[in-house]
């Protein structure tokens, strides 16, 4: 499942991908794409899962509106300040991390690898390390180059209507390989499963955003 407090928000995915909120007709037959493994790391006696962001992410905390740090997991809007939508972080400390943020305009933000325990019941992530070195981002979505597959209105539709139905979801469109893609903070499997048995296996792929620690 995925936490009930993520909010919505579309975003471009790449040059390929087309972004839809049409009601869709009905769904099409299952396609070749490629399915992507769910990790399924044991969870803590408290339901909690212990993640990591796989790069450096943006935290951004804006003191107006009161409620905390946010990891950026839903994308950062190009404005300065920059604005975003994300996971709640309990626990964090800007004096941990001083000299390696900006301040303006009271909004405080900065690029970091966070480690920390999810909740799947309420999108939150209580923070147990905070490094600010890590890997540079690869890309997001497979590279399709100039072979790139044209999106068709049922795929359109169906990524509008995964986005519209369902609470945190932070992406989803047809990137250029003849899929859905569909980015969620975390699924534990449940979501895919869900989406599966409704438009057909290998016709949406989940990707998380955060991934589980390696133990």
């Amino acid at each position: 499942m995925i936490g009930a407090a993520g909010a919505a928000m579309m975003l471009p995915l790449s040059a390929c991908m087309t972004d839809q909120a049409d009601p869709p007709p009905a769904a099409p037959p299952a396609t070749t794409a490629p399915a992507v493994p769910t990790p399924s790391p044991t969870a803590a006696p408290d339901g909690t899962i212990a993640l990591a962001t796989p790069h450096p992410i943006t935290v951004l905390e804006k003191e107006s509106r009161g409620d905390g740090p946010q990891l950026c997991v839903g994308g950062v809007a190009a404005s300065l300040p920059p604005q975003c939508t994300g996971v709640d972080l309990l626990g964090w400390s800007w004096e941990d991390v001083a000299g390696e943020y900006d301040d303006r305009s009271g909004v405080r933000w900065g690029e970091f690898v966070v480690t920390g325990d999810f909740s799947l019941s309420d999108d939150t992530m209580r923070v147990t390390l905070v490094e600010t070195d890590g890997p540079d981002r690869g890309p997001r979505w497979p590279d399709c180059a100039d072979e790139c597959e044209q999106p068709t209105e049922e795929q359109e539709a169906i990524a509008g209507e995964i986005i519209r139905d369902h609470v945190g979801i932070y992406s989803s469109g047809v990137d250029g390989t003849g899929a859905v893609r569909v980015e969620v903070a975390y699924d534990d499997g449940s979501l895919q499963r869900e989406l599966d048995a409704t438009y057909g296996e290998g016709v949406v792929i989940v990707e998380s955003i955060l991934l589980p620690v390696e133990e």
